[in-house]
């Protein structure tokens, strides 16, 4: 049985409102990925709390139901990993969190490397702005998932996309860069020889998850008040802690 139809499948065998509250949000937006559409809820924090086994064993006290509530757990807390592992989505972009991005920051010129499937291009370019999206596609060989590009995509990896066209914009995108791979760190230093120098907007998790040791030493990361409103809509709703950094 498929992930999918096992969270409906515990939408069934658990009736308790926090929880399937949850199961519904998590269909909702599979489905919309599915059409390739980004998704327009807020996901909270995902998984069955103490309180609620609690709740839910005090009114069903059987081994069954201990069963169930575990594997729901399971599904709930392993979202994020359908999610790459089905759409190549690794940071959960959403409409709000483009929305406010534009609203906070206006027009730019973005340059984005190494962007997947394109997702956070698309939905730039949905709400005009002037973007050149670039990756390498190198990972297409060992994931099915880049079988359906979002939006034009120009096959180039981040150094030549950087040398090549970051002096034609204001910002460089970078999202969840892969974990020890010092190409961050190579990308921030040629874009330190610029002058006017583009910003760079990362996305990733500070000395976690996503990007080079090498880089988080080094980064300059900026102070804008404008980020707390942005990464306000940028859900946390498992153990990573990534958010959106303006650095230089």
């Amino acid at each position: 049985m498929d992930y999918v139809a096992q969270l409906q499948m515990m939408r069934q065998l658990l009736p308790f409102a926090d929880i399937t509250q949850q199961i519904t949000t998590c269909l909702r937006v599979i489905n919309e990925l599915r059409q390739q559409q980004l998704p327009t809820v807020q996901l909270t924090p995902l998984g069955i709390t103490d309180t609620q086994f609690v709740t839910a064993m005090l009114a069903n006290n059987d081994v069954q139901q201990y069963h169930y509530l575990r594997q729901c757990d399971h599904l709930l807390r392993n979202f994020r990993s359908y999610l790459e592992a089905t759409f190549g989505m690794w940071a959960y972009i959403n409409t709000s969190f483009l929305d406010e991005w534009v609203k906070q920051f206006g027009p730019h010129r973005y340059l984005e490397i190494m962007a997947g499937n394109g997702f956070i291009s698309a939905g730039l370019r949905q709400r005009q702005q002037n973007v050149i999206c670039t990756d390498s596609f190198a990972w297409r060989a060992e994931s099915t998932t880049g079988r359906q590009p979002w939006t034009k995509i120009l096959p180039l990896d981040a150094l030549t996309a950087v040398k090549r066209y970051a002096s034609q914009v204001d910002v460089v995108i970078m999202s969840w860069s892969p974990d020890g791979d010092p190409v961050d760190w190579q990308v921030l230093q040629y874009l330190r020889q610029l002058s006017p120098q583009p910003l760079l907007f990362c996305i990733g998790e500070r000395n976690g998850a996503t990007n080079s040791p090498l880089f988080w030493q080094h980064a300059h990361s900026l102070t804008d008040r404008r980020l707390l409103k942005v990464n306000a809509q940028y859900a946390r709703f498992d153990l990573m802690h990534d958010r959106l950094y303006v650095m230089k």
